[in-house]
Parts: C-alpha cells; sequence; structure tokens
C-alpha cells in the first residue's frame, strides 16, 4: 500500500460570524470508523476501469463496477466530463463520456465496496461535489468535513467542520469562491482563495434549513430554506455574495421541504420535496404558480428534487417518479423521460436518482440505488409530442365545462395513453375538476392524432386560477401540456 501524501498547509480557516469564531480545519486523514470497517485506500494512483454504458431514446446509462459504489453528487468539468462522489468506497471519481472511469479513493477506516454492514457502506455522504481553483472537492455529511482532490497527484486534504454540521449542496460561486450549505448548523459557508471560511447565520435562525445555491450572476444569488420539518416554515432569499444581508422573496405564501431552486424566464423556479409540483414564483406579477408532474401509480409523489436552469427552460429530477424532466415556459409543456428500462413499476424499484447537474442540455445523474451514472439528452425532440389546437388558456365556470382539441403529433410503437393532474390538491389528482376525453389510449402514434376533451369543473370548486395538465404516456416518455384554468 503506498503511503498517503498529505501536504501540511500552514493555513487554519477562521469560520466568522454571528456563530462566533471556531478552528474550521484539521488536516490529514480523517480518524472516523472503527476497525470493523477496513480501509480500501491503496494510494493516491486512481483506479481505472472501462465502463460499458447503453443509449435507449434519450436516456445513456453508464455501468458502474460491481459492489454498489453508491453515487451520490454530481458536476460538469469544461470539456463535457463529470465528476461524482462514490459513498461506499468512499471515493471522488471522474468520468468521461466515452466510459473511461478513474475512481479516486480517500484514505480511513472505511468499509470495502459491497460490505453487508450497512452503518459501514454508508459511512459517508457525498451530497455536494465541486471543482475549484483547479481541484475537486465534496462534502462529506456523516464525516462533518470537506474532502479536496487534487486529481493531478492524487492527494487529498480533509477539512473539518464543527460537530453534526451535515454539510450537503456545494457549488463553485460565480464570485470566485467555493460556498457550502451546513444544514444542521445551520448556516451558509463561503471559501475564499486565501484560504479563509465565512459563515453567515440565516436569517431564520437555528429554524432553518439552507439547501440549495444558486448564482444568478456575480452578486446576486439565491438560496432556499426548507425550514421545520412539517413546519410551513421555509422560504428562498436573495443575498450579494460580497456582503450577505438576505432578503426574502416569493410574498407570503408558505413553503416547506424546499430543496431545488433556479431563475428562468422572469423569475424563480422551485421544488418542495413532498407534493409531486414544480412551482413558479413570477417576478413581475408577484404570484405563483404551481405545475404538477404527472403522477405515478405506485406512490402518491413524484418527490421532485433538485431545479437547473439555462435562464429559459428548466430542468429537474424526480425522486420517486424515477425521471428526468424539462419544462419549456414559452411552449407551456413538460417532457419527462424514465430513467429506467423498462420504467418501474413499484417504489421498491426505483434507482434513487438524488443529484444532477447539467452540460447545455445534457442532464446528468446519480442513480444512487442503480449503481449507475447517466444523462438525458434534451437537445433532440421527444418521439411525440402533445399539441392544444386552442388556447392553453381557458375559463370554465363552476358546474361548467369546455371542449377542447388536441394533437398528438409524432411516433410511438408503444401504447400511449392520457393521464391527468392538476394543482387543486397537494397530490395533484384532479377532484373538482375532472376531463372526459374522445379516447384515453391509442394502440400506436404515426404522425398526427386529433382527439377532444371536455374540461368540467364541478358546482363547488372554488375560484381561483388552476393549472391543469393533460400528458400523453407510453411509459418510457411521457409529454404533457399545461392548461392555465380560470374559475370565476
Amino acid at each position: 500500500m503506498r503511503k498517503a501524501t498529505i501536504a501540511a498547509l500552514a493555513v487554519v480557516l477562521i469560520i466568522t460570524g454571528a456563530l462566533g469564531a471556531y478552528a474550521f480545519l484539521s488536516l490529514g486523514p480523517t480518524t472516523t470508523g472503527t476497525s470493523s470497517c477496513p480501509s480500501n485506500y491503496e494510494g493516491n494512483v486512481p483506479i481505472r476501469t472501462t465502463l460499458n454504458y447503453s443509449t435507449t431514446g434519450h436516456i445513456t446509462v453508464y455501468n458502474l463496477p460491481k459492489s454498489s459504489r453508491a453515487p451520490n453528487a454530481i458536476t460538469v468539468a469544461p470539456d463535457g466530463s463529470v465528476w461524482f462522489g462514490e459513498e461506499s468506497l468512499p471515493a471522488l471519481a471522474h468520468l468521461y463520456a466515452n466510459g473511461t472511469l478513474l475512481e479516486y479513493v480517500w484514505p480511513g477506516p472505511y468499509p470495502p465496496p459491497g460490505s453487508l454492514d450497512y452503518s459501514c457502506r454508508y459511512r459517508t455522504q457525498i451530497w455536494g461535489v465541486a471543482l475549484w481553483n483547479g481541484t475537486v472537492w465534496a462534502t462529506d455529511a456523516s464525516g462533518d468535513q470537506l474532502v479536496n482532490l487534487n486529481p493531478v497527484t492524487g492527494d487529498f486534504h480533509f477539512y473539518t467542520l464543527a460537530a453534526n454540521a451535515f454539510p450537503d449542496y456545494m457549488v463553485a460561486g460565480l464570485d470566485g469562491r467555493l460556498w457550502f450549505t451546513e444544514l444542521y448548523v445551520p448556516a451558509i459557508v463561503s471559501l475564499d482563495e486565501n484560504g479563509t471560511a465565512h459563515t453567515y447565520t440565516l436569517p431564520t435562525g437555528f429554524q432553518g434549513t439552507p439547501t440549495q445555491i444558486y448564482f444568478v450572476n456575480s452578486t446576486y444569488a439565491l438560496y432556499d430554506d426548507a425550514g421545520q420539518a412539517g413546519v410551513n416554515n421555509g422560504g428562498v432569499y436573495a443575498f450579494n455574495p460580497s456582503q450577505p444581508v438576505f432578503t426574502r422573496l416569493g410574498g407570503p405564501r408558505n413553503l416547506t421541504g424546499l430543496t431545488g431552486l433556479a431563475t428562468a424566464s422572469g423569475g424563480i423556479w422551485i421544488s418542495e420535496h413532498g407534493p409531486p409540483f414544480i412551482n413558479f414564483y413570477n417576478y413581475s406579477s408577484a404570484g405563483w404558480t404551481d405545475f404538477p408532474t404527472s403522477t405515478v401509480p405506485y406512490v402518491s409523489t413524484t418527490l421532485p428534487y433538485f431545479i437547473l436552469s439555462d435562464g429559459t427552460n428548466v430542468w429537474f429530477n424526480e425522486h420517486y417518479g424515477d425521471r428526468i424532466a424539462e419544462i419549456v415556459p414559452s411552449a407551456h409543456s413538460m417532457v419527462e423521460y424514465a430513467v429506467s428500462n423498462p420504467p418501474v413499476e413499484n417504489l421498491s424499484s426505483i434507482t434513487g436518482s438524488l443529484t444532477i447537474a447539467r452540460a447545455g442540455e445534457r442532464i446528468w445523474f446519480t442513480e444512487f440505488g442503480g449503481n449507475r451514472v447517466g444523462f438525458a439528452d434534451f437537445s433532440a425532440p421527444p418521439p411525440f409530442s402533445l399539441q392544444p389546437l386552442t388556447s392553453h388558456s381557458v375559463t370554465v365556470k363552476p358546474g361548467g365545462s369546455v371542449t377542447l382539441s388536441f394533437d398528438l403529433v409524432g411516433n410511438s410503437t408503444s401504447p400511449v395513453r392520457l393521464k391527468f393532474s392538476d394543482s387543486e390538491e397537494t397530490s395533484a389528482v384532479p377532484a373538482k375538476l375532472n376531463a372526459t376525453s374522445s379516447s384515453y389510449q391509442f394502440a400506436y402514434l404515426a404522425n398526427s392524432t386529433l382527439f377532444t376533451l371536455t374540461l368540467s369543473a364541478a358546482p363547488g370548486l372554488s375560484p381561483g386560477i388552476y393549472t391543469f395538465d393533460v400528458a400523453a404516456t407510453n411509459g418510457s416518455v411521457t409529454c404533457t401540456a399545461f392548461l392555465r384554468v380560470t374559475v370565476p
């Protein structure tokens, strides 16, 4: 076994702020673990493997080496390759599009891959990976530490945080600093190029739970606060990274369990890790719109997780839905691609697509339970699409109805069926808004298929504006048209 080369640094990082000052960094291998969890570390030479990979439709997956790597947290390098964490080795892994995988196992008394000891196998929890100043950084929540890899030398450094800090999301900010969240302190922390770390207490104090940080530009950033479990006190906060003063956005609406956010099309997009919705806050109107995902038959929520954007469109992953999705606001449409082939049919079969990263219109994901890494390619159109032949905005009086025409355009050799969801209830299952169609299932699609749909509002439906989803799915691909329904 080659001895780890851990260089001694003179700098000691100090956290400053309302939580007080305390030592932030200790160097050297982590000391967590027990003798029952032997080390995998074999020096600073990476393990090189050529992975098998396959493409089905818009999904490409790479099968990781046997004995589950428990991949989690992923980021895209400038050359299009990806870095991600492997919790069960533990390691930081570098994957190229041609299937070349380099695994940099870090030292410490950690479990062997495939260990049957649950407490050993999940010794690490890697929820954030970022490239910063030529090296690879990761959060290790179980070890309450940051992990730093120099990919040229293979050397690791370990930066110990406060006990039970639970470092989570990590991002290389557009201001030149490295940023991460601490769930249990709770706080947001930045690390500057001089080796100084700063912590910023949250406006919600110890009742907060910061998750994702999103940079709009170098002077304007956002973070989402999940709030307390079971309490609707979460929210989205804006700040200037150079002098963080946090301002809540989104008005008085109560939010809970926020885990993802991004900006696009004139507002903020968020996911609440509970109801099957993606929510949009419009800067101009100061109003919210809830966009339901399509439902799945085996569980009551698709459990949206993280969100990405290019400033126009948004992408997100559905943990329980086992899908990667895109919303195109200008087209009032959504497409969802099943990660598994064939698509899963029960909750126990989901692959655990927990984290995502964007390379243009290629959305990378890790499959924690499926032992795979892959991407969904949204650069090409789906095999079919659903197009309303009338306006996306309709008005229906309580007790009334409206008839709409649709065109299913494209091809599918598998049967395509219709299904509906809406924003009435947190389950997204229609209750007092209901749709009946001239056809509910199509044996196959070829070019253009027309059908009509009657949307009815029950007499007791409360006035308001609702989002109603008309979705067409063959299991692997689900295309949705969003209808904006006004009930006077």
